[in-house]
């Protein structure tokens, strides 16, 4: 038989419901609103049960017991409305231990899971939660589940903040007097075998990323200015990075603005200082100036953030069965930020 009609709002909301249980990996939610959505959609509850492998029986009760009460008739477990067990105070703490991370609470993990979050509210509060209301705790209180983002341990924020606040400034003066050009540059290395990053997958099946048994990569130089028309440089190194290597870039650089004095900022990669880089600078002054970075310090560098773009457009879920094409796609992408201003401002929103 047939039978459910939702209205755009009703559609809406289960969804959102569904993709929240999708993406908490609540299957049993996820497995009803499926059900429901697709019988709103003019499908037989037969063919739907069927589609589904569910008792035609346990689907009808599903969409009596979603007619009657709405969404909250098909969450396992206590009303969602009911009085929590913790007080706000509680609440605060519990957010401030998550947010500082396991290892600050005194645990032998890097990693939160709502098993883990179970125990620490029965030791530290006395309260007994399943993990599903443990899930749904946290999701109020603003935590979800995602990839964390890699910080440096020895960065160090203080020089970070001086750089911003004392620093840059200091040589974007001297680039103004000398009507100068202020670029900064940076060094990637790009697999053949390519890299891995978050894509869309069936649920409880996945998806795979081919892959290459190979350690070759492509080496790469990138400088880019910044100001009202920012512009790439590259070069690829066949060897390795060295102070050959940089000074190579360097002449490549001073080649093409021998009319206007480069300010390059760059990080502290020992042969960026090493003795034949501050030789072959000698007598070059009014050519060329190398200002270092905080160490540790990635994101103050404006090529940090191309390399992640072309690595999220070019390698990220790709393998290249040739050397060759990974070389080319390079050469495309690289090319393609030369010819495209947009596309190089929208990857350095910071700087440009």
């Amino acid at each position: 038989m047939k039978g459910l009609l939702l209205t755009r709002f009703e559609r809406d909301m289960l969804e959102k419901e569904r993709e929240m249980a999708r993406s908490n990996g609540d299957l049993d939610l996820f497995l009803k609103t499926s059900c429901i959505l697709r019988v709103s959609e003019g499908h037989l509850q037969k063919e739907v049960a069927e589609m589904f492998g569910v008792p035609l029986r346990t689907l009808e009760w599903w969409i009596e017991q979603y007619r009657n009460s709405g969404i909250r008739a098909l969450v396992k477990g206590p009303y969602p409305g009911r009085q929590s067990r913790l007080t706000p105070d509680q609440k605060a703490e519990l957010a401030r231990i998550i947010e500082e991370g396991p290892e600050k609470a005194g645990l032998e993990t890097g990693v939160w899971t709502a098993t883990i979050v179970k125990s620490l509210v029965k030791a530290r509060f006395g309260v007994s939660y399943g993990a599903r209301q443990i899930r749904r705790m946290l999701r109020k209180l603003r935590f979800s589940f995602q990839l964390p983002r890699r910080s440096l341990a020895k960065a160090d924020p203080k020089k970070q903040k001086e750089w911003i606040e004392r620093d840059l400034p200091e040589i974007e003066k001297k680039v103004q007097s000398d009507n100068g050009v202020l670029m900064y540059e940076d060094e990637a290395s790009f697999q053949q075998s390519g890299s891995l990053t978050h894509t869309w997958c069936l649920v409880g099946i996945g998806c795979e990323a081919k892959s290459f048994p190979t350690r070759k990569s492509i080496k790469a130089f990138g400088a880019i200015t910044i100001g009202e028309y920012p512009k790439w440089h590259f070069r690829f190194e066949k060897e390795k990075f060295n102070s050959d290597s940089f000074i190579g870039l360097l002449n490549q650089l001073t080649r093409q603005y021998q009319d206007r004095k480069i300010h390059l900022v760059t990080d502290n990669a020992r042969y960026h200082k090493a003795p034949k880089v501050r030789e072959w600078l000698k007598g070059k002054e009014n050519l060329i100036e190398l200002h270092f970075l905080p160490p540790y310090a990635p994101k103050l560098n404006a090529v940090e953030y191309i390399r992640k773009k072309t690595k999220k457009t070019i390698t990220h879920n790709r393998y290249f069965p040739k050397f060759q094409d990974l070389k080319q796609a390079l050469t495309r992408r690289f090319n393609r930020f030369q010819g495209n201003l947009a596309s190089m401002r929208t990857a350095i929103p910071h700087f440009a």
